[in-house]
């Protein structure tokens, strides 16, 4: 049996372990813990805890935040409904400010509040608030304590972390880059370079998930080791006596002082514009949602705010939300096609837990291993998934209200439409939009800090963090030149030639002609002869 299997088997056996422990112990609403299980499933167990944790102190911070509101506020409700939008706001702002998990976790805290304050009644009571805050939280660690315990006492095929595996490709990477250079090709050198440093920085951030929830091992950091590779890469290209065996020994017996910074440390980009719009949209479909649920009286109206609620805490962090939304759009559809049959036409027959669990496992199983496929496979499985569970409604006692059926498949359908209106109507900002301020704001951490080695490093670990989120080919080669200027200032134990290379710093961050540039670069006094001076003028010779 293949890994993806062995995971889809486990992913189905937590989900519909779930939906018979809630129901066991009498809980109204299995469906919570078993949405749990279809959200924190991941096929990498580190990711799958850091979810448990992020998702149980969402849960509580949701919890603890909507019974403050109730408490000064639920004898108007008007006043009720503000605050809670002003609270679901908040945490989608810090959602699309924050890093690690911390997304996940303020999302959950804010749809968590949405469910429960939404959930309840058009007016709901304190005792209501409460009893539904307290069976929410009950679920989820039901949810959370069923998938660790299948996940652990069901074998993986295999015992490797994901950090080792990536370690392994990223000596494979190493190889190609070098391969690569020493052919003198200039396109495969900059694709690897790319390719290799998109998977150190996987393997940096999974490598986080699990010194805190596996390993319990230090976390080392493999894309703070690349700097030098860049350098060796992109001179090797201009140079090719560079390689010779005596230079190339000569630039390798100093990769460790680049290889071994003195601080881990970068500056962490948000974008703030595209955080305040997100924002402002969630607050206007919320408005828009409970005004049409309030005066149109629609006795299920309520699922509308809570839908909108957790599409744009979620919808909204994903990359090309817009484009993807009509994605959804169509999935969300078959899944309604899917979730009436499967609960009026084979559930609806079921005597039993174990004839309801038999129809169900096929379905799980499959989307389990969707999950494994690839990237959009994960995401439209994972819509599928918690779709499918929230429509058919996996009640104790199991109910087969078409009506309300209906009206939930209806209210799905325009939280959808609501999102994508509110895309085009305060658009999502382009891709050429997002990477100028990005740019932008690495650039100007140059230009307006003392360049000191310590601020230097700390930038440079800054441009290998960001150097693949772009598209535009002279950003990412200024990004290379500067990756590179900074190690040449590393390795150079002159203080005239630093203060040459900080001073051709400030000139590529400012955008500066290249012959200017180079022509910077040339002098009578000794120290402009120093090798590291002509590797410089290599680099930017072939980059800018």
């Amino acid at each position: 049996m293949k890994l993806n299997w062995i995971f889809a088997v486990k992913y189905m056996l937590a989900i519909l372990l779930a939906w018979y422990i809630s129901s066991y112990f009498g809980f109204d609403k299995p469906y919570w813990s078993m949405m749990t299980v279809a959200i924190i499933g991941y096929p990498d167990p580190s990711l799958s805890l850091a979810k448990m944790v992020a998702r149980l102190a969402g849960s509580f911070i949701g919890v603890i935040a909507v019974t403050l509101i109730a408490n000064i506020s639920i004898s108007d409700h008007w006043l009720f409904t503000a605050l809670i939008i002003i609270w679901l706001s908040v945490c989608l702002f810090m959602a699309l400010t924050s890093r690690y998990m911390m997304p996940y976790m303020f999302s959950l805290s804010g749809y968590t509040s949405a469910i429960i304050a939404f959930g309840t009644s058009v007016y709901p009571l304190p005792m209501t608030i409460f009893n539904l805050s307290q069976e929410r939280l009950m679920e989820v660690m039901i949810g959370i304590i069923i998938y660790t315990f299948i996940s652990y006492a069901l074998p993986n095929r295999t015992n490797n972390l994901q950090t080792v595996l990536l370690k392994r490709k990223i000596s494979t990477d190493r190889k190609d880059v070098l391969s690569s250079v020493f052919k003198g090709n200039y396109d495969n050198t900059m694709k690897n370079l790319s390719i290799i440093i998109a998977d150190s920085i996987a393997h940096d951030e999974v490598s986080k998930y699990e010194s805190h929830f596996l390993s319990f091992k230090k976390a080392h950091s493999k894309v703070l080791k690349l700097p030098m590779l860049v350098t060796i890469s992109i001179i090797g290209l201009v140079d090719r006596a560079f390689l010779q065996y005596e230079k190339y020994n000569q630039i390798l017996s100093l990769k460790n002082k680049v290889d071994n910074p003195s601080t881990s440390q970068f500056y962490v980009f948000f974008d703030w514009i595209d955080a305040f719009l997100n924002t402002l949209r969630l607050v206007v479909s919320l408005v828009i949602s409970v005004i049409f649920w309030l005066n149109t009286g629609w006795e299920y109206g309520y699922i509308l705010p809570v839908l909108v609620s957790i599409s744009f805490t979620f919808g909204v962090t994903i990359p090309n939300a817009n484009k993807l939304s009509f994605i959804v759009f169509i999935v969300a559809l078959l899944v309604i096609a899917l979730s009436y049959v499967l609960k009026f036409f084979f559930l609806i027959q079921a005597s039993s837990f174990m004839q309801a669990a038999l129809i169900m496992t096929p379905v799980f199983i499959l989307l389990g291993v969707l999950k494994t496929v690839g990237k959009l496979a994960f995401l439209i499985s994972h819509i599928m998934c918690i779709s499918l569970i929230f429509l058919i409604n996996f009640t104790n006692p199991m109910s087969f209200d078409f009506v309300f059926f209906a009206n939930t498949a209806i209210a799905l359908i325009f939280s959808i439409i609501i999102v994508i209106l509110m895309l085009y109507i305060i658009p999502l900002s382009n891709t050429q939009q997002i990477e100028s301020r990005k740019v932008n704001f690495i650039l100007q951490k140059i230009n307006t800090i003392p360049l000191n080695e310590l601020a230097l490093i700390k930038i440079r670990n800054t441009l290998l963090m960001n150097v693949n989120s772009l598209y535009e080919h002279k950003n990412i080669n200024q990004f290379y030149v500067l990756i590179a200027l900074i190690s040449l200032y590393e390795l150079s134990e002159s203080e005239q030639v630093r203060k040459l290379i900080v001073s051709i710093i400030n000139a590529v961050s400012i955008k500066d002609d290249k012959d200017n540039i180079l022509k910077s670069l040339n002098g009578t006094e000794k120290f402009y002869s120093d090798i590291n001076v002509k590797y410089a003028k290599d680099v930017i010779g072939l980059l800018l």
